[in-house]
């Protein structure tokens, strides 16, 4: 932003994805802090991906209010939601998915998408459902994403999830929608995020999801409409939630039906119309 300044670029917009300085504290928070003070300073707009990033931004005098937008409801590109489309899922693609990883038909499978990282919440997500499994041998846990080992701070957790007989931990995978069809809840127990565009290709595929209050993963939620919302970094809260939906089968129905409609707020082809208009109107 500092270069296009000095050549005298004349539409400079920065595309604020989220903080890392939100949960920093000491030096590392304040040079975060000026770095972001800095980007926004030499932009000409900033284009936040959720509201609550937004009011994070104006809140903690990184940029000011006029100076930023949010496109329509958010999210950093939209949803394909010609690919995140529960019917182009055959049943014996689900079938097949499941006896590959061991579930049985009528095992109850909560999901996880994203990279096995602390701040995701995996600590408070392998805790949870842990408690639940003791008491019922019918639940299971898919985890779809990569292990970030350098952004775990307890090395013994991968561990202890591989060592699992109910866990799946299944890495990257190119078929996301096939993975996530097969799963009855999704989780996202995030302690930040820019946007949780994860939450939303849940969503269109007909999930319940529950995330959590914080910063960029509230606004992927629509509360209590396609979702519930609960505080983060809370294994009690999260356990609750998840035993809720499992024993609630209408409220599973209804929270995943809504999420259809949703999901359709967050269409690419809407946001990308946007950007377009933003990136030549000067």
């Amino acid at each position: 932003m500092i270069a296009a300044k000095i050549l005298g670029v004349k539409n400079r917009i920065y595309t604020c994805r989220g903080f890392r300085f939100e949960h920093e504290t000491g030096t590392k928070k304040t040079i975060l802090v000026a770095m972001e003070k800095l980007t926004s300073h030499f932009a000409h707009q900033i284009i936040c991906i959720s509201k609550s990033v937004q009011d994070l931004g104006v809140e903690q005098g990184v940029f000011p209010a006029d100076k930023s937008l949010v496109i329509r409801k958010g999210s950093s590109n939209g949803i394909d939601l010609e690919y995140f489309n529960p019917k182009l899922i055959l049943q014996q693609q689900k079938d097949k998915l499941k006896q590959d990883l061991g579930i049985k038909p009528d095992d109850f499978v909560f999901g996880f998408v994203g990279r096995l990282v602390d701040r995701k919440g995996i600590k408070e997500l392998y805790e949870a459902f842990s408690n639940l499994y003791d008491d019922n041998q019918k639940l299971q846990l898919l985890v779809v994403g990569p292990i970030e080992h350098s952004q775990i701070s307890d090395t013994s957790l991968i561990d202890q999830m591989n060592q699992h007989p109910a866990i799946h931990l299944v890495g990257t995978q190119k078929d996301v929608p096939l993975y996530l069809s097969v799963m009855d809840v999704f989780c996202l127990p995030a302690w930040w995020e820019g946007f949780g565009n994860v939450s939303v290709q849940a969503a269109a595929m007909g999930l319940p999801v529950i995330a959590t209050d914080v910063t960029g993963s509230k606004d992927a939620v629509s509360k209590d409409y396609n979702g519930l919302l609960i505080p983060a970094k809370s294994t009690a809260l999260l356990q609750e939630a998840m035993l809720r939906l499992y024993n609630d089968e209408a409220k599973r129905m209804e929270l995943g039906s809504n999420g259809i409609e949703w999901a359709k707020n967050f269409d690419s082809k809407m946001i990308w119309d946007s950007m377009d208009y933003l990136y030549k109107k000067k």
